[in-house]
């Protein structure tokens, strides 16, 4: 099998469920259908999105390392964040300091967990029990009342989990070893019975799939709260693991795009999807069979537009600034570098 073929193809196609996802979430209030296959999308997209993450970092503390996560992590959170407050600006007048500075916008959160989870990585899997106590942790937070989503604490403690997860699988045959632990027609009876469940939750509150907030603030102040939690988050790493056995490892059309995922996902939620709400265009989606059917279309098209040569070259500066970072230092040191005239 082609590793490479099969990780592209697998980021390509859960970037493609969170862009549906975010296409689908105006619309939820709406029909019970969109709300149904929301449900069942959160239920493992992003906690497969911290596993893959997890594999392919590396438990490294230099500071070649270090530098490198800042350059391709919080060099774009600090530029989409001041951006994104900029727009907030323009739109209402006004700006809440605090809320830029200690919450991140939109789906930048991820990126500020991945550069703090591969931070403290090389120091945490010298645990004994790295995923035991990653687990307890995860469930834990969730009895701390305060917390929130200042400084994405709740996500980035139970999104962890997975992290390591995926880092603890990272061998020369992991998929194998995923094959082993899922075979193909119980990964499908897995991904079925979780679409069957979503059929029955579809009803509950949102934040229990986003992992953002405490058990008190979803109405949950019970001592057994965190069995909810457990529950899913077992729910996660299964379907998760059945979506994974199920990606095929061959060349498909749009397996080269799987390592542009980034653009995809930083301009479709920051930028796409804000355009789409200025000119009301899910206003004009009130059939569900339609949106159904049409969504996932555009959805897909999105995918292929925003990881185009041309797109990722025109955003370049804005995902990637380390990019012309590179450039100003090179012109600065020919600047610093040219001998006086005498």
């Amino acid at each position: 099998m082609n590793r490479q073929n099969y990780f592209d193809n697998a980021k390509f196609i859960l970037i493609l469920l969170v862009v549906m996802g975010h296409l689908f979430e105006p619309v939820l209030k709406e029909h019970v259908t969109t709300k149904i296959i929301y449900v069942f999308l959160y239920i493992f997209h992003m906690p497969m999105f911290a596993l893959i993450s997890g594999y392919f970092s590396k438990a490294d503390s230099s500071l070649d390392y270090f530098w490198k996560n800042v350059q391709s992590l919080i060099f774009p959170y600090v530029v989409l964040q001041v951006l994104v407050s900029l727009l907030i600006l323009l739109r209402d007048g006004n700006l809440d300091i605090m809320k830029c500075v200690f919450y991140p916008h939109d789906v930048l959160w991820y990126l500020f967990c991945l550069f703090v989870w591969r931070f403290i990585l090389p120091y945490f899997i010298k645990l004994k029990y790295p995923v035991i106590i990653a687990l307890v942790a995860a469930l834990a937070c969730g009895y701390v009342n305060s917390i929130d989503r200042f400084l994405t604490l709740s996500r980035l403690i139970v999104f962890f989990s997975f992290f390591i997860i995926g880092y603890r699988l990272k061998t020369a045959e992991s998929k194998l070893i995923i094959h082993k632990l899922i075979p193909r027609k119980l990964a499908i009876i897995i991904i079925s019975l979780a679409l069957a469940a979503s059929f029955k939750i579809y009803d509950v509150n949102l934040h229990w799939l986003y992992f953002d907030s405490s058990y008190r603030k979803l109405g949950h102040p019970e001592y057994y709260a965190a069995v909810y939690r457990f529950v899913l988050i077992c729910a996660g790493f299964l379907t998760g693991l059945s979506f994974l056995v199920i990606i095929p490892d061959r060349k498909l059309f749009f397996t080269q795009l799987g390592s542009k995922t980034i653009y995809v996902f930083l301009l479709h939620s920051i930028f796409i999807l804000r355009i789409l709400e200025y000119i009301n265009f899910f206003e004009f989606f009130t059939e569900v069979r339609v949106i159904c059917l049409l969504f996932p279309v555009f959805a897909f098209s999105l995918c292929l537009i925003l990881s185009s040569r041309i797109v990722t070259n025109l955003a370049m500066p804005i995902v990637n600034p380390s990019f012309l970072i590179s450039i100003l230092l090179k012109y600065r040191n020919k600047l610093f570098n040219v001998p006086l005239i005498k």
